[in-house]
C-alpha cells in the first residue's frame, strides 16, 4: 500500500509513560510527508514532461516519415526533370535529412536526460527513505531501552517494598 503525505500527516502513533516529545515527532511526521509530497510531484511532473516529449517524438517521427515519403516522390520526379532541377531536388533533400536527423538526435537527447534526472530523484528518494527508516529505528530501540529500563525499576520497587514489609 502505497503511503502519501496526508497519510503520513494523520498517523496517530501510541502514547507512552516515557514516549518521545509529541511536538518532535508531529514535527517529523510533517518534515518526512513535505518531502514525499515534494517528491511525489517532481516524480507526476517529470511523467507528465515524459509523456508530452513521447508526443512530440512522435509527431516528428511521423514528419520525417513524411519528409521521407516527399524526398522520395521528388526523386522520382526530377528523374524527369533537367541536370539543374535534378542538383537543386538533391539539396532540398540532403538538408531536409540533416534537419530530420538533428530532430530525432535532440529528442533522444532529451529523453535520455529526462530518465537521468528521473533515476536521480529515484535515488534521492531511496536515500530518503533508508534514512527515515534508520531514524525510525533508532528511535524504537530508544523506546526499547526505556522500556526496560522502566520494568527493572518497577522490579526494583517491588523488591523494597516488599523487604520493607519484613
Amino acid at each position: 500500500m502505497k503511503k502519501t503525505a496526508m497519510d503520513i500527516r494523520e498517523h496517530k502513533l501510541k502514547k507512552a509513560l516515557r514516549g518521545y516529545d509529541m511536538e518532535e515527532v508531529d514535527s517529523l511526521k510533517h518534515m518526512a510527508a513535505d518531502a514525499l509530497a515534494e517528491l511525489t510531484g517532481e516524480n507526476a511532473k517529470l511523467s507528465d514532461e515524459i509523456h508530452e516529449l513521447k508526443k512530440k517524438l512522435t509527431v516528428r517521427i511521423k514528419r520525417e516519415e513524411a519528409v521521407k515519403k516527399a524526398i522520395s516522390t521528388a526523386q522520382k520526379m526530377a528523374e524527369g526533370l533537367k541536370v539543374s532541377a535534378e542538383k537543386e531536388a538533391e539539396l532540398i533533400v540532403g538538408k531536409a535529412e540533416l534537419d530530420a536527423e538533428a530532430l530525432a538526435g535532440q529528442s533522444v537527447r532529451r529523453v535520455d536526460e529526462l530518465r537521468s534526472e528521473i533515476m536521480g530523484l529515484k535515488k534521492q528518494r531511496m536515500e530518503l527513505e533508508k534514512s527515515i527508516r534508520a531514524s525510525i529505528d533508532y528511535h524504537t530501540g530508544l523506546l526499547d531501552l526505556t522500556s526496560e529500563e522502566s520494568r527493572k525499576s518497577d522490579e526494583e520497587l517491588e523488591k523494597l517494598k516488599f523487604l520493607r514489609r519484613k
